[in-house]
């Protein structure tokens, strides 16, 4: 199968959810022998100067450099567009010449458009191609500014996310029924999207995990009493999560073990940003291997309170045999069960009481950390995961 993927980015490094998710399908098609190209905006938020070979050795790439800063100014303007602003951040007339080329250039059997911001797309490789089209949504978007606008007290940033969300919205209603498939990563959003009126033929694909790759990590003694958050800090949900642990949570734990720490790693991570919260708080910033930085700590937190779509690095998580505790709405799209493989906790007493009980058991730390690795074998095997799409993309060119 020849396939042609659009992104939003260059999926490099693999340092977020995004990232990985992107490459784990790329390698996976690779692997199953389709013949893959991309294109893809290399964005000032996320540019790559030089693919490396990781990428380079799975697909045929296309890269249009696109500046989609948020600027005040634009921002502005969009107020009087009636257009999600988001989706104008994507548009590039240079991206759009580049793809007609590649399309009349080459024959695809299947286009996938990842995430709403390259369905925008659509009707231009309607013209040049007769690939079928699938859209991958990793998220409900609006959903997302949705929930960030019922948790904000701030009257003018409230309006403003609400703006946001409802206009995402609208563009996310217009464009799931414009493609010939739609794949989301959790059921939960499928169905979300069955709401919102989408008529085309479904597919829930989520998160490949490698378990080869996994098991070729070296493991190391974590440090005792050690929690940790990594996750791109570009990313407003993860912003609030990790305040509201800072405010909420952390204070208390430091309290009842003198010897606890937090460790905070991720992209854009800024530690003047958490000097108010230097007790036995350690701000690591982005750190170069993900996998070994998480093999170096006890407890995972995922505070999460809005989002949609499936944590990646709660996945990974789990096969690294971390002890996870994340929100419920952190956790959708996991077939968890609380106290087994993962703890749930969804106000601030319930996350200082799983910490402390973690902390002060050792045996079930042990317990869940075998349980969530064997979870995410079996449900997140990447060739099955990956064959389950192709086979999918192949019913729609039947």
């Amino acid at each position: 199968m020849r396939i042609l993927q659009l992104m939003n980015r260059v999926p490099w490094p693999l340092i977020d959810g995004g990232s990985i998710m992107y490459y784990q399908y790329l390698n996976g098609y690779q692997r199953s022998n389709c013949d893959v190209s991309v294109i893809a905006l290399n964005t000032s938020k996320h540019y790559v100067n030089e693919l490396p070979v990781a990428l380079t050795n799975i697909a045929d790439w296309h890269l249009v450099a696109h500046q989609n800063d948020v600027t005040i100014g634009q921002a502005f303007l969009n107020l009087f567009s009636g257009k999600s602003y988001h989706m104008e951040r994507f548009y590039s007339k240079p991206f759009e010449e580049k793809l007609i080329s590649i399309l009349q250039e080459t024959t695809f059997d299947t286009v996938v458009c990842e995430t709403i911001y390259m369905a925008q797309y659509i009707d231009t490789i309607r013209k040049y191609s007769k690939a079928k089209i699938v859209l991958r949504q990793h998220n409900v978007e609006h959903q997302i500014w949705k929930t960030l606008a019922i948790n904000e007290s701030n009257l003018i940033k409230k309006g403003y996310y609400q703006l946001l969300a409802s206009r995402l919205k609208k563009a996310e209603t217009t464009l799931i029924n414009a493609a010939d498939g739609l794949s989301t990563v959790t059921q939960n959003d499928s169905i979300v999207f069955a709401q919102m009126g989408c008529k085309i033929p479904m597919h829930v694909g989520p998160l490949g995990i490698d378990n080869e790759v996994i098991q070729r990590i070296p493991k190391s003694d974590p440090i005792p009493f050690s929690c940790f958050h990594i996750g791109s800090m570009e990313w407003q949900p993860n912003i609030d999560g990790v305040t509201w642990l800072l405010k909420n949570v952390w204070p208390k734990v430091v309290a009842n073990n003198q010897n606890a720490q937090l460790h905070l790693a991720g992209r854009k991570l800024n530690a003047q940003t958490y000097l108010p919260f230097t007790q036995q708080v350690f701000v690591d910033g982005e750190v170069d291997d993900a996998h070994a930085y998480m093999q170096q700590h006890q407890i995972m937190l995922v505070p999460l309170f809005s989002g949609s779509g499936i944590r990646v690095k709660i996945v990974e998580g789990m096969a690294l045999g971390k002890v996870i505790i994340s929100t419920s709405l952190g956790a959708q799209g996991i077939p968890y069960t609380h106290g087994q493989n993962i703890m749930i906790a969804d106000t601030a007493d319930e996350f200082y009481q799983c910490i402390v009980q973690l902390m002060n058991n050792q045996e079930l730390c042990n317990v869940i950390s075998k349980q969530a690795r064997q979870l995410a074998a079996e449900e997140f095997s990447q060739s099955k995961i990956i064959a389950d799409a192709i086979a999918f993309y192949q019913n729609l060119n039947s």
